[in-house]
């Protein structure tokens, strides 16, 4: 809990408009993205699956230059070959592309 504090503390500008899902690892990822010198944060809802990615960053990083998807955890629909699973928690999935494969470079 004290790491969780000082973290607050020291990313205000992140905390400020952003109100938790109750999913550590939509929060997590998210938190992570917007940390790795990323202006703007994309996200979009497709189905049902949320798409999560940097829109616009100041130094490339493997945060901000990979997409995350976002499932539920009974997700039971065919996902892209391509994804790797990222997080577990209770009620989701996260898995993640990097953007050279979203290009298909290997």
């Amino acid at each position: 809990m004290m790491c969780l504090i000082g973290c607050v503390s020291k990313h205000q500008k992140f905390y400020k408009n952003y109100e938790p899902t109750e999913s550590p690892c939509i929060d997590g990822t998210i938190l992570n993205i917007s940390n790795s010198t990323c202006n703007a944060v994309y996200m979009n809802k497709e189905n049902e699956i949320i798409k999560l990615r940097c829109a616009n960053a100041d130094i490339a990083s493997w945060w901000n230059a990979s997409s995350f998807y976002v499932v539920r955890s009974d997700f039971d629909k065919e996902i892209s070959p391509s994804w790797v699973l990222f997080c577990v928690d209770s009620g989701y999935a996260v898995f993640t592309q990097e953007y050279s494969a979203q290009l298909g470079y290997p």
